[in-house]
């Protein structure tokens, strides 16, 4: 399970809490959800698009069966093509 939260002045905001998803090869995931709920920043965060110092990430995305422990080089070489 994934959570995203950014620090604000305000405290501690929750933008993802509890988020699980599993592709197998060759299948297709859509998001619909309704307004604010989370699917942008849910999808950012697997793509590894979100770098504001303020985000903290919970959990662990697993890609071809083992963590993704990649350089930000070794992200963007296989986003678009090995993760469409």
């Amino acid at each position: 399970m994934t959570q995203v939260s950014f620090r604000t002045e305000d405290g501690l905001i929750q933008a993802v809490d509890g988020v699980s998803l599993s592709l197998s090869e060759g299948e297709t995931s859509a998001s619909w959800a309704s307004q604010r709920s989370g699917k942008s920043v849910t999808m950012m965060s697997v793509m590894r698009l979100i770098n504001d110092p303020n985000a903290r990430f919970e959990g662990e995305v697993l890609y071809k069966a083992g963590p993704v422990t990649l350089t930000p080089e070794q992200i963007r070489a296989i986003r678009g093509t090995g993760m469409p």
